[in-house]
Parts: structure tokens; sequence; C-alpha cells
């Protein structure tokens, strides 16, 4: 997993084995204790004059402040980088990848704030395993294929949705 192509450490090695659960009826992600903790190591980096951590803000624990009133994640994008997903081993010919940009991790709370959809999901089943929800899901068409225990996906608009020539699968 990586940040604007920086390595997350996941513990002692950034790649490793781990469950990770696609969730459609979850709001919000939730990454496991260490995966959670380097990214907001990463985001620090975030806070300048033009975007500031707002403690205030109890939409969701970690929420910026703009100069101004944000209406769209656009309009803050250029300070997140994405998040990548990859899938099977860093060594392997065949990985898939899953690309997560801003919108993906991001929301707009009731106070014109930035908030990070990105939770500590220690707490949330065992805590060992990755919530991909909702937030994270947007803007992306699913497959799951449980005869042959596939998922595949691809980068779509859902309220128009493309004819794909073939299954994306993984």
């Amino acid at each position: 997993m990586n940040y604007g192509g920086k390595e997350l450490r996941l513990g002692s090695t950034s790649y490793g084995q781990g469950t990770v659960v696609f969730d459609s009826g979850s709001t919000y992600t939730y990454f496991t204790d260490q995966a959670y903790k380097a990214l907001i190591s990463m985001l620090e980096e975030i806070s300048s004059e033009d975007l500031i951590k707002d403690a205030s803000d109890t939409t969701l624990p970690i929420c910026w402040r703009a100069k101004f009133p944000v209406r769209s994640i656009e309009e803050v994008r250029q300070f997140f980088k994405p998040l990548n997903l990859q899938f099977g081993s860093k060594w392997r010919i065949v990985s898939t990848k899953l690309w997560i940009p801003a919108e993906g991790f991001l929301t707009i709370s009731e106070k014109g704030n930035v908030c990070l959809g990105i939770l500590d999901g220690s707490n949330v089943h065992d805590g060992s395993a990755i919530i991909l929800g909702d937030i994270s899901l947007r803007g992306q068409l699913f497959v799951y294929d449980n005869v042959n225990q596939k998922i595949g996906w691809i980068r779509s608009n859902c309220e128009r949705p493309e004819k794909v020539p073939s299954l994306p699968f993984s």
C-alpha cells in the first residue's frame, strides 16, 4: 500500500498478507492500526497556510479547515495524493492495484471542512482487516465472481456506465 507513491510501512515490512474486505455497506474505510498510523503520519505534511487541522470539527477524527468553505473535493485535491493498494505479491508479475483518488477517502463536513474518511479499524471486527467502505469504492465498477472466488474492478462513471468488452478480474 502506498500514499502518493510513498510506501506505508506496515510494521517491519511494507508488504504482508492481510485481509481486505470490500464492503459497500460501510460508509467509511477502516485501516488496521499500523496502516492507519502510517497514513496519518504521511498526512501530517498537509498542514500548511492553505489547509489547517481543525480539532473543533467533530464530524470525523481528522478534519482540515481551508481559507474558504470547501464545497467540493476538487477545490482541495492538490493538497492530497492518491492512495494505492496492491493485491498480489510485490514480486509477482501479475498483481493488481486499486487506485483511490482523494475523492475516495475525503468528505466535506457541514462546516465546509475537509475530513478524512479513513478511520482506525482496530476496534472493528478483530482489527486485522482493511475494510474498504463506500467512500473508497465510489467511481469504480466492481464485479464479484463467487464461483471462482475472484473480484475485479474498473474506473467507471456509475451514473452512465460504459460497456466493457471483458470483465476486469484480478
